[in-house]
């Protein structure tokens, strides 16, 4: 499933491009005629300004570079370099632009608003190579950003540095001070017409810090102040995906369905789609999966239809909706990037509807060998349990569980571990069965399962005629796990193996004083049988 978890990219649009800088300071204006000037500098530099100024970035940087080449000495150089790293910029090759800009501000003759302005734009150039994977560049980013701040402490351009200087920190994996910068952006100037992106900058940067709280009522207070914003539909869904990390899902889902109702919004579907997930793990699923097929009538376009069906039949599945899953799950198992995860819920289903022969049919060895390898454990699972649920195949199941026991996932993993020895044990096969419960002890130790797999160990070596051996290890898993709901069943099965090593004294005295203390009529019944024998 999408996430909406994309950065907006702010630089170059929010600050350069919206605030008038290039406006005022980005545009050259055309320069009279001097005695001084050199033979063909005016021409040279008017035809550069009118590419400039008409926005073709490629051609006035050639003509820059031009009149830098041919008129080093000239009065203008100063303006001609800081132009020149502007029309790189604009081009993206920030690299060249910073050194433009850097060796424009050292300029003795550029205009003071000019070279100002080279310094912020020497900062941002590092700053944007940094971001495009020069990680050397963001330092001096951050350098020259700062010498900004120490030389025009009332500059006209301190919002945008304030902006850029949090920005370095957030490149850098400085989250804390990049926070810390976006609010002194908002507290010092709020009134900005870039506040709105930098509150979203501010939540963004407290969530990936994993301060979710701080991120929702950051995003919170985007959409009190701009519920207008064209950002307003990604931070709904931003929220949305905070309060759902932070399993606040009712709240969650209500984020998620307000941004689906924009349906102008870039990813209104994909929030249409969380909000069903949010009412899965609410385990509304008739609901989930009611939301899932709307999909198809809102956004009848939308390339996360497909996703959307396959999770409305899981959804039908675990309603227990089995007729309704399954023609879904069908449907999806036709499309290839989808077909092992369709193949793993439609196999669930037709367990379900006791139909195991269908489930071996379908999941043949082609088709598990072509399955992803994230995948295949999976499916060797759903097959394994359609082979145990045929007696005559039962012992078929057990290569299955243990291809299965590949899962990276551990307790998925530690699961068919456990389903193999439970069927070893099932099917009589108890050297079997010992070994794959000791493979299991030493995988997973200390999983919940592991007092059954410990009572399948203790019941192999009972099937083995190692009765001394099972009674021992019966004994073991009552110490260790004495308040189980099946700790009497163990004990009567300790005992049964002590009656079978011939203990029969020992029997005696141990269950005489159990059954005055027991009250469940099945195990005084096994309890009296026991007694019974070992007085005999």
């Amino acid at each position: 499933m999408r996430r909406g978890t994309h950065r907006l990219v702010r630089l170059g649009g929010v600050f350069l491009l919206g605030c008038g800088l290039l406006g005022t300071m980005g545009l050259p204006l055309l320069p009279k005629a001097s005695a001084q000037e050199a033979p063909g500098a005016v021409p040279r530099y008017n035809a550069a300004v009118k590419l400039h100024n008409l926005g073709l970035w490629d051609s006035a940087a050639e003509e820059w570079q031009g009149f830098l080449r041919d008129f080093p000495q000239d009065a203008r150089a100063g303006r001609a370099r800081y132009y020149l790293g502007v029309c790189l910029f604009h081009l993206k090759r920030y690299e060249p632009a910073a050194e433009a800009f850097q060796v424009a501000e050292k300029d003795a003759q550029l205009d003071a608003d000019l070279r100002e302005s080279a310094l912020l734009y020497w900062g941002a150039s590092l700053l944007e190579a940094g971001r495009e994977g020069k990680a050397e560049r963001l330092p001096q980013a951050a350098a020259a950003l700062d010498r900004y701040l120490a030389d025009y402490p009332q500059g006209k351009l301190r919002a945008e540095v304030v902006f850029y200087r949090a920005e370095c920190d957030y490149l850098l994996g400085k989250k804390a001070e990049a926070v810390a910068g976006y609010q002194r952006f908002l507290q010092d100037f709020g009134g900005h017409e870039s506040a709105p992106n930098v509150t979203y900058a501010l939540a963004f940067a407290a969530e990936e810090s994993g301060d979710r709280e701080a991120a929702a009522r950051y995003y919170r207070q985007f959409l009190e102040k701009y519920p207008a914003h064209a950002l307003a539909g990604e931070v709904r869904t931003r929220l949305g995906e905070v309060l759902y990390a932070s399993g606040e899902f009712e709240q969650a889902r209500q984020a998620f369905a307000a941004a689906a109702a924009d349906k102008t919004a870039p990813a209104a579907d994909e929030a249409r789609i969380r909000e069903g997930d949010c009412l899965v793990r609410l385990r509304q699923y008739d609901a989930a999966a009611e939301i899932y097929a709307s999909l198809a009538k809102e956004f009848p376009q939308s390339p996360l239809l497909a996703r959307a069906e396959l999770a409305a039949g899981k959804c039908r599945y675990l309603a227990g909706q089995y007729d309704q899953a399954l023609p879904l799950l069908q449907k999806s198992a036709g499309i290839p990037e989808l077909r092992a995860e369709a193949l793993h819920w439609t196999a669930r289903v037709l367990l379900k509807q006791k139909q195991p022969q269908k489930v071996v049919e379908m999941l043949t060895d082609a088709e598990l060998q072509a399955a992803p390898e994230p995948a295949r454990p999976l499916l060797h699972m759903d097959r394994g349990d359609a082979l145990y649920e045929m007696p005559e195949r039962r012992a078929d199941s057990i290569a299955e569980y243990r291809a299965a026991a590949q899962n990276p996932d551990a307790d998925a993993a530690a699961e068919a571990l456990y389903a193999a020895a439970y069927a070893a044990l099932q099917v009589e096969k108890a050297p079997e069965a010992w070994q794959l419960t000791q493979e299991f002890l030493q995988r997973f130790a200390r999983h919940p399962l592991t007092p059954e797999v410990l009572h399948i160990a203790a019941e192999s070596r009972l099937l083995e005629g190692k009765y001394d051996e099972a009674a021992a290890l019966y004994d073991a898993l009552l110490k260790e796990y004495g308040s189980h709901p099946q700790a009497v069943a163990w004990r009567l099965r300790q005992l049964l193996a002590q009656q079978l090593s011939g203990k029969h004294e020992a029997v005696i005295s141990a269950l005489t004083p159990l059954v005055n203390q027991w009250t469940r009529a099945e195990d005084l019944a096994a309890a009296f049988i026991l007694l019974g024998r070992s007085q005999l």
